[in-house]
């Protein structure tokens, strides 16, 4: 059956308009999702005739974005790195910074009267679109990656989302499902899904205003973004961009980072041939082999692209868990890449910058085990446990240990609390089970 969507909707006003970001051309909003009528180009939301704030400045009223708690995500001092911020986007609802696109994504999808949303993902973005989708009250259908992580997998089908994986084929299936009247919450580029959502990566110009603000009302030197698609580092830019023109803040540099085995950003910015995709390793998530031309447009203006070998994607990803943020590889590029642009010139060494730190590594368990080698070691008996502790000296048999354990029990009933042997063993083992050890843990 086919799903429609209402042609009236309250969201656009005339002074917001689409703006093609290859030939200029402009058009009214709505629900565009091949780009450009002229030249298929990526289309973006132009706000030049809007006057206000750059807080303001979102394709629909604030009040019709739908919300579990999303953005305002902690900005903190990292001490591994010279004047640097890391801007933890893993605490949004799901997990990552997709909960913002989706938040307004969604929100349009409703208000244009769509039933029923799909998207292509890795992971991260179908979880998003599937707990918005859930929240607006709308069917979900993510396309995944076939190495996507499980646990997002589930985290999709318990939000009531479908799962589809079928590797070459996404493109031409999310096409037929949107002429079938569904919402297609995708990327900006049509080149990139084959249908474009031109909505969606405004949300992320928050993370700009987020950082302003989190910075005593002025933006940083430089800002590293882990990029694939690119719709985030358009976001981010954006906001910059906004808070540059309306409130004449200097505008930072927007430093584009990428798996160096997959960095298409990188290799049409120095003119060389396109890579091909490279094997998947760390960083799924940011490993497209192509990525947007609104992300280009951006970088022509204000950024650069740098490439992250993975030996130091993860150093990287070692130093922020040492630090106590244990994130997604693909966040730990950020860091990566501005050691790497400090080190080449390329960033300001001594300029406050701040790390977009994109997911939280509790759904990428599987990758963040193949960065520190495999599976971790279980210490799988006391006495593994009391050597690993330094407490050689003790005697750390498991009957040592069960021994003890039933002298202390013993001696709070009264009896065996004075004899010798297992009793006095017991009293040797520090931490040993028992009712008083548990009660101090």
């Amino acid at each position: 059956m086919k799903i429609t969507a209402s042609p009236v909707s309250r969201l656009w006003t005339d002074a917001i308009q689409l703006r093609c970001v290859v030939c200029a051309t402009r058009s009214r909003p709505g629900p565009i999702w091949t780009g450009c009528g002229t030249c298929q180009g990526p289309l973006v939301v132009d706000y030049s005739l809007v006057e206000g704030p750059p807080d303001d400045l979102l394709p629909v009223p604030a009040d019709c974005t739908v919300r579990l708690g999303q953005g305002s995500t902690p900005l903190v001092r990292y001490a591994g790195s010279p004047a640097a911020w890391l801007k933890l986007e893993g605490q949004n609802p799901t997990g990552s910074h997709k909960d913002r696109f989706h938040a307004l994504s969604i929100a349009i999808a409703r208000e244009l009267g769509y039933r029923a949303v799909v998207t292509s993902s890795t992971g991260n973005h179908g979880a998003a679109c599937a707990a918005y989708a859930a929240r607006a009250g709308l069917r979900c259908l993510v396309m995944l990656h076939p190495d996507s992580p499980a646990a997002l997998r589930s985290q999709i089908r318990c939000a009531g989302g479908d799962v589809a994986v079928v590797p070459g084929q996404e493109t031409g299936l999310l096409r037929e499902l949107v002429e079938a009247g569904w919402y297609p919450s995708t990327s900006a580029d049509p080149a990139l899904a084959g249908r474009a959502n031109p909505y969606g990566q405004e949300a992320y110009k928050a993370i700009a205003h987020e950082i302003v603000t989190g910075l005593g009302g002025q933006p940083p030197a430089c800002v590293a973004v882990p990029a694939a698609s690119g719709d985030t580092l358009y976001g981010v830019w954006r906001g910059f961009r906004d808070l540059h023109e309306r409130r004449h803040l200097a505008m930072p540099v927007i430093l584009a980072c990428q798996p160096a085995w997959t960095a298409p950003l990188v290799t049409s910015m120095d003119g060389a041939r396109p890579a091909a995709p490279g094997y998947p390793a760390l960083a799924l998530s940011a490993a497209d082999p192509q990525a947007g031309r609104h992300a280009r447009l951006a970088l022509e203006q204000d950024g650069v692209a740098i490439g992250v070998p993975e030996r130091d994607l993860v150093a990287a990803l070692h130093d922020l868990s040492a630090a106590g943020f244990p994130v997604e590889p693909a966040s730990a590029l950020a860091l990566g890449g501005l050691r790497l642009a400090r080190a080449q010139g390329l960033a300001d060494a001594a300029g406050p910058a701040v790390c977009v730190l994109t997911s939280s590594g509790l759904n990428w368990t599987r990758d963040l085990d193949a960065a520190w080698g495999g599976v971790p070691q279980v210490l799988s008996s006391p006495a593994a446990v009391l050597r690993h502790a330094g407490l050689n000296r003790v005697v750390a048999s498991a009957a040592t240990i069960a021994a003890s354990a039933a002298a202390t029990v013993g001696g709070a009933d009264g009896t065996g609390s004075d004899g010798d042997g297992a009793a006095s063993a017991g009293r040797k083992v520090p931490g040993a089970p028992g009712r008083s050890s548990r009660a101090g843990s």
